[in-house]
């Protein structure tokens, strides 16, 4: 196995740990990156679209994501449970409204 993929599996392992892991609610160090997305999602979407497209065009890419992750887990990304990939997007979805209105 080659360094770099080496690396990439250790990195995943440590941001994948659970922070906080109930029965319906779900954070890990990758919910920080997924509030991040939806930060900068909603600073683009926000400053092109009225806020009643911008919304649902920021939570359909979020959808999009974890569905394509769902699809390729196990070759590139780990499996997941469906809590976490729920909470993935709601924390998506915390940062654009965090961000829209600041702007």
């Amino acid at each position: 196995m080659n360094k770099e993929l080496l690396f990439f599996n250790k990195l995943q392992r440590w941001m994948g740990r659970p922070i906080c892991h109930k029965k319906y609610f779900y954070l890990d160090k990758w919910s920080f990156v997924h509030f991040v997305s939806g930060l900068i999602l909603g600073f683009i979407f926000s400053c092109y679209f009225p806020i009643n497209y911008a919304w649902l065009i920021v939570l359909g890419i979020l959808i999009v994501y974890e569905l394509f992750e769902t699809a390729i887990s196990g070759h590139l990304y780990r499996k997941e449970l469906m809590i976490n990939k729920v909470w993935d997007i709601l924390i998506g979805m915390v940062g654009f409204f965090i961000i829209w209105l600041l702007l």
